[in-house]
């Protein structure tokens, strides 16, 4: 009989005990009663360039995660958590991780075959069932602190707030150096990155998210993002010259470090954007795609820079940058998914442009060629039924805007029926957001304004949905809530994080409060 090592990983040593076939490793055991979540693996070599990783991902170096999974994965090809967290760009990769991780799931502890089953829950939208995984999690190993911040991660997923923070405030009871549970309450009331889902403005605490981010810089002062999660405290709030001095200091520890600084010469970029610098901004974005370190983050800060186009109505500046991207990446060395994957999000952007410069001609171009590159994307793969839903869901979406933005509104209300027969029937409360929104856009478009306030609800805030916040505003001003209506338009016209939404209606909100 071949032993096996049960492999605890505490501090600086290994404690070797046990026999049996694979062993079980245990991540970092802290200085707290805090009990880690179990982790199985072959090899003794291939756990510590695992806690390596997840070491980089705590402190959001994620860049430098991969790097360590990989050579794990050399040493340990079936090791299940590695596969199932490896932070993977390219989708046909990505998916060959993640049914290894399936595949492994039930020769590993009964915490791993969780988290496997919670992935695939949320992947096919199965809120409920990754809630009660997740409650399944903590009653099995109640003594881990990341057991309550994967039940409170369920909870996000349905934007309960109040039951994830619930569960994420146990996890800090058990282990208040736990940097997951500080990151994932933190993101809750400030802006982290880029398409997160954040507590409405009126919700947000932001002095305690404060005092979260000095107590991550406490644990981890070593992580510079931590020191530009400070910086973005400070830009929320328009002090653009204070958010300065973090981003020095997290730009510095980066580059003590010759650690990736791409992401944090973007953040600075963002900063100059909205403090009126947008020259010196666009040097700064040039500056962050020269030093990306991935295709695929080239691609992401080159995103950003089309962006900063159209937060200045330069819709022609965001076209010609797009087209300068795409005459360059094909050469990215992407795999054929990936490419398309990319170029998706590159025309997307070019979209963006022509319809709300009113070029229709070209925005259905571009809109048809969307459709195009999904379907190349999609036969690249191996068939997936969530994901070929997923991608009739954005078809739909894209032509029922392009419709509603031309004022064809028998058209865009036919493609709306099309997606509301595919997202009603997808268990999680957020999927129905945009169907709500476009109909509220058509009643407000069509001259009635308070029939479009039945779709355009509390849902729709300035802090998740600024795209669909500026038509809300539109609506309430149509109906004399001007009050409810400036408040709207004031948060859009301060807005100063750089995603596609707001770019759009930013200057516009500006105007409104003229």
């Amino acid at each position: 009989m071949n032993q096996r090592k049960i492999v605890v990983l505490s501090l600086s040593f290994f404690l070797l005990v046990g026999c049996a076939q694979k062993q079980d490793v245990l991540l970092p055991v802290s200085t707290t009663s805090d009990v880690p979540l179990p982790v199985s693996t072959t090899s003794p070599e291939a756990l510590e360039l695992f806690n390596a990783g997840i070491k980089h991902q705590l402190n959001h170096d994620f860049l430098l995660q991969p790097q360590y999974f990989q050579k794990a994965l050399v040493l340990d090809p079936d090791f299940v958590l590695a596969n199932l967290w490896i932070n993977e760009s390219d989708p046909a990769k990505w998916l060959e991780h993640f049914e290894k991780a399936k595949a492994g799931k039930d020769k590993v502890s009964e915490a791993e075959r969780i988290l496997v089953d919670m992935a695939v829950a949320n992947g096919e939208d199965r809120t409920k069932d990754a809630i009660k995984l997740g409650e399944e999690l903590v009653q099995k190993y109640p003594n881990s602190s990341d057991s309550y911040v994967y039940l409170g991660n369920a909870f996000r997923g349905i934007n309960d707030f109040d039951g994830a923070e619930e569960n994420y405030k146990k996890a800090l009871e058990i282990n208040p150096e736990n940097l997951r549970a500080l990151w994932q309450i933190t993101s809750h009331h400030m802006n982290v990155y880029n398409g997160q889902v954040m507590r409405p403005k009126e919700e947000q605490d932001r002095s305690l998210a404060g005092r979260y981010i000095e107590r991550m810089i406490e644990i981890s002062p070593d992580a510079g993002s931590f020191h530009q999660m400070r910086g973005n405290l400070f830009r929320a709030e328009s002090d653009f010259e204070s958010a300065k001095k973090w981003y020095r200091d997290a730009l510095e520890i980066k580059e003590s470090q010759d650690v990736p600084k791409a992401g944090i010469l973007g953040v600075v970029a963002h900063n100059l954007l909205f403090n009126g610098e947008v020259e010196e901004a666009h040097n700064y974005y040039d500056s962050s795609i020269e030093a990306s370190v991935r295709p695929s983050q080239k691609i992401g800060q080159w995103t950003f820079k089309i962006q900063a186009y159209l937060f200045v109505d330069d819709y022609h500046g965001a076209i010609k940058a797009a087209d300068e991207l795409l005459s360059q990446i094909n050469d990215f060395g992407f795999s054929d998914s990936e490419l398309y994957q990319n170029k998706r999000q590159v025309e997307f952007r070019k979209f963006l442009a022509f319809a709300h410069n009113k070029e229709q001609e070209k925005a259905y171009d571009s809109m048809m060629l969307l459709k195009n590159y999904r379907n190349k994307q999609m036969s690249s793969l191996e068939y997936d039924e969530i994901r070929e839903r997923n991608f009739k869901i954005l078809d739909a979406q894209q032509e029922a805007w392009h419709y509603l933005l031309f004022g064809e509104y028998e058209k865009a209300n036919s493609k709306l029926e099309d997606l509301y027969a595919i997202v009603s029937k997808i268990d999680n409360p957020t999927a129905i957001v945009n169907y709500r929104a476009m109909k509220g856009m058509i009643h407000l478009f069509s001259g009635d304004a308070q029939k479009a306030l039945e779709y355009l609800d509390d849902t729709i805030e300035t802090e998740n949905y600024q795209y669909y916040s500026y038509y809300k505003a539109l609506a309430l001003k149509a109906t004399e809530k001007d009050e409810e209506a400036s408040s709207i338009f004031y948060d859009l016209a301060n807005y100063n994080f750089n995603g596609w939404g707001a770019s759009l209606v930013r200057s516009l909100s500006k105007e409104q409060l003229e």
